[in-house]
């Protein structure tokens, strides 16, 4: 038995396992883990060995949960603490809000009583010493200085009140609720407060709640310096810069193939792992990508958002309504460089082309056939295996072919779709018209 070497403690061992592999139940390789722990760059086609032993491979399994179980823990504790100070932002606001209207409300109070006073005590005054001089001295302090220092002591009692009572009320709020209740309680009157004046959408925070309303307004405040494009988010701009400058900083360490977006390389990954972390409520399909999914519920629903509008058809999938609206438009933007066919999808030009090329990349696994497209590798592996999926409900009948049960139906229903055009017979397989019509050519033949 072949002895090799693990890559990381660079013993040998007989038992070692591909670093490359993904694990099932981590969906990840050993390699992106090791990656991702160490900072190490891991890739294949590298001098290095790529085994590991099998003490090394729950050690990088440990590091690896370890790190996810800690970020993970981190952006709650930062998710709570930026939660936290809003809510404290936000509670000093109202306070200052309800400390300056009782505070205005206070001085009016204080203000009309004083000049009441002011009014009765310059009455009483004048009636008493009417014919007497005034002394200079007598007003010398400003009647108004005391008010306004009145005023202040007034509204530093005031704000200090309702200071008192904020923190009474948080003090009876947190020992009615746990620190879980407290906490969704808090997220909750954030979210409350920051809510979409067009749709009525709640937020965490303001800024979340800014990107929304451009969905509403318009708004792209984020332009290209190279192109006309412009965005809602300054990420979004990010990311399409790339397309100029041809960066693609997301390479996949199985196969090299690189990518401008994260999301992109996440969802290629997955077809590596074999990771469809998306199911279906309705059945047990799973899916790798959130629109797969989408789509698939559809087929459960009976939803067809997608309406044409030269004819009454909608559609579950925006790319099947682009597709027919092309029958009724003419319009075939896949062109053959080899010849002047066109085409109005992509995969039937990938098609022809391999006609003038002749590949045909889809080999039968049980014999030396091949095949131009997929699904007739497909249907002629049935012949090897005897399966045959499509049976017909009114009699044993089975057949390896859609199209073969459909002309089969017809045995059972009469249907005869397929009219002669010189006489009155009709017939139930465009074949069998074909071979019909020659009767007729013949006739005209020999006339």
């Amino acid at each position: 038995m072949k002895v090799q070497i693990c890559r990381v403690c660079l013993e040998t061992s007989e038992a070692l396992v591909n670093i490359f592999d993904g694990i099932p139940d981590k969906r990840i390789s050993i390699a992106d883990m090791i990656t991702q722990c160490t900072g190490f760059n891991v890739s294949r086609g590298d001098a290095f060995p790529k085994s590991i032993c099998l003490p090394c491979k729950e050690d990088a399994t440990n590091a690896y949960e370890i790190k996810q179980l800690y970020e993970t823990s981190h952006r709650a504790f930062c998710q709570i603490k930026r939660d936290i100070k809003e809510e404290k932002d936000l509670l000093k606001a109202e306070i200052c809000k309800k400390s300056n209207v009782e505070s205005t409300e206070a001085v009016k109070v204080h203000c009309e009583l004083k000049n009441e006073d002011i009014e009765s005590e310059a009455d009483e005054f004048q009636g008493q010493v009417k014919n007497e001089p005034i002394e200079e001295d007598v007003f010398e302090e400003d009647p108004l200085h005391i008010l306004d220092c009145e005023h202040q002591v007034d509204i530093q009692v005031k704000i200090e009140e309702s200071h008192d009572s904020f923190q009474a009320d948080d003090q009876r709020f947190g020992d009615t609720l746990g620190h879980e209740e407290k906490a969704e309680h808090t997220l909750k009157n954030i979210r409350e407060r920051h809510k979409c004046p067009h749709c009525q959408k709640p937020f965490k925070n303001y800024s979340d709640m800014e990107r929304h309303i451009r969905s509403h307004t318009g708004e792209r405040p984020y332009k290209c310096s190279d192109c006309p494009k412009s965005f809602t988010q300054l990420k979004s701009l990010q990311i399409h810069i790339r397309l100029h400058t041809g960066e693609r900083p997301y390479t996949c360490s199985y196969c090299q193939k690189s990518f401008v977006r994260l999301e992109g390389y996440k969802q290629h990954m997955r077809i590596h792992t074999g990771e469809r972390p998306y199911k279906c409520t309705h059945c047990e399909n799973s899916f790798a990508r959130t629109e797969n999914l989408r789509q698939h519920i559809r087929s459960h629903t009976g939803e067809r958002p997608y309406k044409c509008p030269h004819c009454e058809q909608s559609f579950s999938q925006i790319g099947s309504l682009k597709i027919h609206i092309r029958r009724h438009t003419g319009e075939r933007p896949y062109k053959c460089s080899d010849c002047e066919k066109s085409f109005a999808q992509n995969c039937l030009l990938q098609l022809h082309l391999r006609s003038h090329t002749g590949e045909r990349p889809f080999k039968c696994t049980h014999c030396e056939k091949s095949f131009v497209q997929s699904s007739a590798l497909k249907i002629h592996i049935r012949k090897h295996t005897g399966e045959r999926p499509y049976k017909c409900s009114d009699c044993k009948k089975s057949f390896t072919q859609k199209s073969s049960l459909q002309l089969h139906l017809k045995t059972h229903t009469g249907e005869r779709p397929f009219k002669c055009t010189h006489c009155e017979k009709s017939f139930g397989q465009k074949g069998t018209l074909q071979k019909h019509l020659q009767i007729h050519i013949g006739e005209r033949h020999f006339k």
